[in-house]
């Protein structure tokens, strides 16, 4: 009995409070594990019951956001009370639980075709579990698309933007993470990807094992540890290099490290990491090619402020718009 109280007690005060990233995203696994996994069940659904059935506009909206987020648009009614749904998009959403909450349901039966999207909103990075226990990392402005269970002779995985995969070896299912103009295959390995749908240069880069990457023109080209590939989707150009693969994946760590690109690739990604909009006076230049690392935390200002003695411009912040006037 005092078990069961305190797991009634636990996701009661998880409910009713906002709590740190951190501490959120341990009640969530520790909700998934299937320890107590009735009780758990149980005491949830008590809570939803306390909650009224009435949605209004507000709510209804919520859960249009919780479903799209959890990639459930296409999934006919995962509980059979429609009023419930609207009881979990009250609760869940308010408590950051878009993920955790998919996850949560895993005891009811998916369809085969069940699909899962997640997206991170800039600002944010976010480390995924497939279901074959490989993970991903993602990065701000990023969104991957993939099978509720990899039951058929391809793990698939479409991506939007930038993520670090650390692939499970299953020499019969190749891993194969498919972006606009690239596609990438691994038998079991570490690299990192990059396609942000507005930039014309994808990059793969391996950090350790094997990759195949092939690209929108049928070329096939096998990677070994520290090269990179990239294409350019405009020219259709495609250059194969030796990189610092710790820097490729600095990403993960909170670094921002730019070797010889562009001022609005450079910007861009400054958008992603602090979730703010760069909005230049006049022209920028396309030209010149800059390379600068950031890996000590630096804040917002700092690294804007060194950008504009590297670049040649001022900046000037108003919330959460930063206005560059060149120099």
């Amino acid at each position: 009995m005092v078990e069961k109280n305190r797991i009634s007690e636990v996701i009661t005060q998880y409910l009713l409070h906002r709590y740190g990233r951190e501490t959120e995203e341990k009640v969530q696994r520790w909700l998934i594990d299937e320890t107590h996994a009735g009780e758990k069940n149980r005491s949830l659904e008590a809570y939803w019951n306390t909650i009224p059935e009435c949605a209004g506009r507000e709510t209804h909206a919520s859960l249009a956001q919780l479903k799209a987020r959890l990639g459930m648009d296409d999934i006919p009614a995962v509980i059979p009370r429609r009023r419930l749904w609207l009881r979990v998009a009250a609760v869940l959403l308010p408590v950051a639980f878009l993920t955790g909450s998919y996850f949560l349901l895993k005891n009811i039966p998916a369809k085969p075709d069940t699909v899962v999207n997640i997206s991170v909103p800039y600002g944010e990075k976010k480390e995924v579990r497939l279901p074959d226990a490989s993970t991903v990392f993602l990065n701000a402005g990023s969104s991957i698309r993939y099978p509720a269970s990899f039951d058929g002779d391809v793990r698939r995985i479409r991506l939007s933007g930038e993520a670090y995969f650390s692939v499970n070896r299953d020499a019969s299912k190749p891993f194969i993470v498919e972006t606009e103009h690239l596609s990438v295959e691994a038998l079991g390995t570490e690299f990192n990807v990059k396609a942000y749908p507005d930039e014309t240069l994808t990059t793969a880069t391996l950090i350790n094992g094997k990759i195949r990457v092939e690209t929108e023109t049928v070329q096939s080209h096998v990677l070994t540890p520290s090269r990179q590939l990239s294409y350019d989707s405009r020219s259709k150009d495609l250059h194969i290099a030796s990189v610092n693969a710790g820097d490729c994946s600095g990403w993960k760590e909170g670094h921002l490290i730019f070797d010889k690109m562009s001022l609005p690739e450079i910007l861009s990604a400054v958008e992603r990491k602090f979730d703010v909009s760069i909005q230049p006076s006049g022209a920028v230049d396309t030209g010149s090619r800059y390379s600068v690392k950031f890996v000590q935390d630096e804040s917002l200002s700092e690294v804007m402020k060194i950008l504009g003695t590297t670049c040649g411009f001022s900046s000037r912040m108003q919330g959460k718009t930063i206005r560059i006037t060149k120099n």
